[in-house]
C-alpha cells in the first residue's frame, strides 16, 4: 500500500461504490472532489467534499479520478498535469 490515503475524484454514487473496495481494503479517503458548487464543503459520511482547487500541492497526495463521463477523464488528467500532478506519481485515473 504505497497510497494508504487518497482523495477521490468525484463524489456521486457510483464513485463512492467504487472507492467502497479500496476502503475495504485499509485505504482512507481524505476528500471527494467535485464541480458541483452545492455539493462542495458538505461531507460524505464524514468526509469532505473539496473543489478541485482546494486538492493539495503535487507530493502532498494521491488523487484517484473516478468520473467516467464522457471526456472527463482527458480533462482531469490535463488540469491535474497542469497544476504538476504527475501521472502514476500523483494521480491514477481509475474510471
Amino acid at each position: 500500500r504505497h497510497h494508504p490515503e487518497v482523495i477521490a475524484w468525484g463524489s456521486g454514487r457510483t464513485t463512492r461504490l467504487r472507492v467502497a473496495h479500496l476502503q475495504a481494503q485499509g485505504v482512507e479517503v481524505l476528500a471527494w472532489v467535485d464541480l458541483d458548487p452545492r455539493k462542495v464543503d458538505r461531507e460524505i459520511h464524514g468526509v469532505p467534499v473539496i473543489s478541485p482547487d482546494e486538492i493539495p500541492k503535487p507530493g502532498r497526495c494521491f488523487v484517484i479520478p473516478y468520473v467516467g463521463t464522457r471526456h472527463a477523464r482527458e480533462e482531469i488528467c490535463t488540469w491535474l498535469e497542469r497544476q504538476g500532478h504527475r501521472l502514476g506519481k500523483d494521480f491514477i485515473p481509475a474510471a
